[in-house]
This record gives C-alpha cells, sequence and structure tokens, in this order.
C-alpha cells in the first residue's frame, strides 16, 4: 500500500544523501532508514524530503525484490538442473545475467533471476524450457511478418479481456475503491476499438488522445469482487523498409518528442559520451535511430526487471550494465534519439500471439520525414540477433507485428481521472491500478489476469 502522492516521483532525479546511499548500498536497510528519518526532522528541503519519503519505500520493496540468498538461489537453481553448482551461479553473476544486492551483509538474488538466467541463457533455456518454445506463437508471428514483407500489411482483429481483484486479506467490507483498467486506443495501427463487455458500470472511459488509455470504476463494495473488461480491436500494419531508403530522410528541428522526461529520459553525461561514440556526427533521423538500434539489440542482454519504480534512472542503468527488459531498452533507444534531435516515444501494453501467450510489453517509436511515425522493439530485434536471425531483427525496426495492445502512447502518463497517490507501476499502466481514499493498491495486494479470446486474420 502506498500512502504519498505521485508528482513526488520527478524528485528521483535528486540524490540522497550520503550516508543513506553508503548505508544502502551495503545492504545495511535498518540504519539507511533511520538515517532518512534523521534527515526528514532537519527539513532539508521540500525536494529532499520527497526524496527520502521515496527512498524509504524503495527500502521497504527491495527485500521483496531480492528475496533469495546465495544458498537459497542455488537451491531454486538445482530444482531443474540438480548439478548446477555454485561456480555456476558465480559464473552467472560474472557474466552480468544475474541482478544481486548486499542485504544485510549477503548477497541476496532477485526474485526472477532464474527465470533471466533460463530465458537467456541458450544451454540452460534447452535443458529447462526444451528447444521448441511457444510453436503457436511462432508460427502466428512468422505468418504475419512474412505478410507485411510479401503483400505490404497484414490485418486482424483480437478479442480479449482484462481483469483485476483485490486481495482477500487486503479488502474490508465498505471499502471505496476505485479501478482503472488498460484498454485499446485508435491510433497509429489500432482502430474499431469495442468494449464487449464490463464487470461493473463504467463511470468514465478516456478518450482516444488520452496518453494511458483506461476504463475507470469507482464503487463502495460491501463483497470483494473482481473487475473486468473485455474488447476487440483491429491492428492493420502496414511494412516498413527504412534502411533500404535511408537516402529519402530529411534532417529537421523538431518541437515534439525531443526533450528530457524527468527522472529517467535524462542526457546524462555518461549517455552523451555513449551517444557520441555511437552516433557520431550522423544527421540523417534514419541512420540515427538505425544506430542507437543496432547498439541496444547488440549489446544489451534482457533481463526480467525489479519494479521501475527501484530505478533511479532506467535508461543510464540499461547503458551502465548491458541489461534490461523491453521497457528499459526501449527507453534506452527513445533518449539516444532525443538527444541526436530524432522525435522518439513510448508505446506499451500488451503483446499478443496466440491465445496462450498474452502479455505486459514495451516498445518505442521514431519520427523521420518524409515517413513519418515508425516502430521500434529493440527487445524484440535484440532476441533475434541472439539467434543470429538478421532479417527478423531488422523487422523490428520500422515495424511490428500485428499482435500488439496498445493502450499507452506516453511514458510517464497520467491516467484519466488522475490517480492521487503512487501508482503499482507509476510509468505506465498493463496490468490495472486501484486505490482508495486513504492508500495506493501495490502490487502485492492484487491479483490480474490478461487472455486471448481470439485471434482472427481479416483480408
Amino acid at each position: 500500500m502506498t500512502t504519498y502522492e505521485e508528482k513526488y516521483i520527478e524528485s528521483l532525479k535528486s540524490d540522497i544523501p550520503d550516508d543513506v546511499l553508503r548505508y544502502r548500498k551495503a545492504g545495511m536497510f535498518k540504519e539507511a532508514e533511520e538515517a532518512i528519518d534523521r534527515w526528514l526532522t532537519r527539513n532539508a528541503s521540500k525536494e529532499m524530503n520527497e526524496r527520502l519519503l521515496i527512498e524509504k519505500e524503495h527500502l521497504g520493496l527491495l527485500r521483496g525484490e531480492f528475496p533469495y540468498t546465495e544458498e537459497e538461489a542455488l537451491a531454486i537453481a538445482q530444482q531443474d538442473i540438480p548439478e548446477f553448482t555454485a561456480e555456476d551461479l558465480k559464473k552467472l553473476d560474472d557474466d552480468g545475467v544475474c541482478e544481486w544486492i548486499f542485504i544485510d551483509g549477503k548477497k541476496h538474488y532477485f526474485d526472477r533471476f532464474w527465470e533471466t538466467a533460463t530465458h537467456v541463457v541458450k544451454a540452460l533455456s534447452d535443458r529447462v524450457h526444451g528447444t521448441e518454445g511457444n510453436t503457436e506463437a511462432k508460427a502466428l508471428l512468422t505468418e504475419a511478418r512474412t505478410a507485411m514483407r510479401e503483400t505490404g500489411s497484414a490485418k486482424y482483429r483480437t478479442t480479449a479481456e482484462v481483469t483485476y481483484r483485490l486481495n482477500d486479506d487486503v479488502f474490508t467490507p465498505g471499502m471505496d475503491l476505485k479501478v482503472w483498467l488498460p484498454i485499446p486506443a485508435e491510433r497509429y495501427q489500432t482502430s474499431d476499438v469495442r468494449i464487449l463487455s464490463t464487470s461493473h458500470e463504467v463511470k468514465e472511459t478516456a478518450g482516444n488522445d488520452a496518453p494511458a488509455r483506461t476504463v475507470f470504476f469507482h464503487e463502495k463494495l460491501e463483497e470483494n469482487t473482481t473487475f473486468s473488461v473485455r474488447y476487440s480491436f483491429v491492428t492493420d500494419m502496414q511494412y516498413n523498409d527504412p534502411r533500404s531508403e535511408a537516402d529519402k530522410a530529411v534532417a529537421g528541428t523538431y518541437d515534439f518528442d525531443v526533450d528530457e522526461l524527468q527522472p529517467h529520459i535524462r542526457f546524462s553525461p555518461y549517455l552523451r559520451a555513449l551517444s557520441q561514440e555511437i552516433i557520431g556526427d550522423e544527421k540523417n533521423p534514419v541512420r540515427i535511430a538505425e544506430k542507437a538500434f543496432d547498439y541496444v539489440t547488440s549489446k544489451v542482454n534482457y533481463s526480467y526487471m525489479r519494479d521501475y519504480f527501484l530505478l533511479d534512472d532506467i535508461p543510464q542503468y540499461c547503458a551502465r550494465n548491458l541489461r534490461g527488459d523491453c521497457g528499459v531498452q526501449a527507453l534506452l533507444f527513445i533518449t539516444l534519439c532525443r538527444m541526436n534531435g530524432v522525435p522518439a516515444r513510448w508505446q506499451s501494453g500488451m503483446c499478443s500471439a496466440g491465445e496462450n501467450d498474452f502479455g505486459a510489453h514495451d516498445w518505442a517509436m521514431f519520427y523521420a520525414e518524409p515517413f513519418g511515425w515508425l516502430f521500434a522493439d529493440p527487445s524484440y530485434g535484440g532476441s533475434a540477433y541472439k539467434d543470429g536471425d538478421e532479417e527478423r531483427r531488422w523487422f523490428y525496426f520500422g515495424n511490428l507485428d500485428p499482435f500488439r495492445v496498445t493502450a499507452n502512447h506516453e511514458f510517464q502518463a497520467p491516467l484519466t481521472p488522475e490517480k492521487k497517490y503512487r501508482r503499482y507501476d507509476p510509468y505506465d499502466n498493463q496490468a490495472g491500478e486501484a486505490e482508495t481514499p486513504d492508500f495506493g493498491i501495490s502490487g502485492g495486494d492484487r491479483t490480474i489476469s490478461r487472455h486471448i479470446i481470439s485471434i482472427e486474420k481479416l483480408d
């Protein structure tokens, strides 16, 4: 549960006092919290107080995000691979696969460390998951990409449902609950959005121009209940090959989607140096975006991430550690584009390719005349790069597959109506949000589900 206002988030751009930072990095969370309390009594500034309140919540959340000691992490790995050794675990650490921090003087591993390891390390993936993967999803994606290349487009109607329910131990009779559930917006590649059914009366539906589109419920509940929305939409993807036509691109000066966005899209000294190394003096906007995409897809390893709320500067984290999930990679790409005058923005929602494949996903868009807005999906491109499939990698520079639920068109966008307390995800909305008049609902206090009902190919 959260009890402070979401506007505090911008204070993440400010550093915390050195003593708090030293305690946190050493894993001495109790001492860090005590130091925060001392600083709050000093009332150094409004900005610092807000930053320290966020830091105190970070410390509480980090224990849950990094629950496993080395011994416990090894035991988890050995459930799948009995002969997995402590030396094997250390190699994953040395290779930058597993994320860990110190807590109370001991190394603690991220709760999805083994998911990451068995996703990105092929030998482990083959052992644990087999070599086939989701054949239905692969076939559907291949079909759509082939159609786009050969005929110029691919068009599908998708029907889906998302649900949100408070955990019973959080619910109390008489609770006044507000719930926001994401729905697709009719913008860019998406059209003909139909709300087919909802569990409760919708009090407000955000417009198609809303940066984070939702249906909003507000109920006083005597019994716990599940909130849901079922919808359908059409995705019509037109094929682009901007690399082969890059000479047509025209450099321009733009006043949209080229600025910093605190606290995350920041043009830091390191990112400026990295940008100069990657982009150099290139002025062609397509080539600039191409170089940024090439760097992210070839250098950054996919990794499941702690809550974005626990990262002070997401693109900087990605660039420093060469690790990140789809949204982290997209934000590094967006930042590199913006630093070089190429408009770039966020899209997110869910990706779907078959009834058993429907999960949260983030990607990017960039702008270049005379093409207009083009798509870029660094994590899908990076996966193809790791597989040695260059054709698939570069498909995702300029294009997306048509199996995307696009609910969000800006990073760090407000909900409609605005939410008071800090969201479970302050930057995006793919799983739904809720709050009472007294506190916000955290990720561990609710259960969500996302289901594909059908995917229909259209002529």
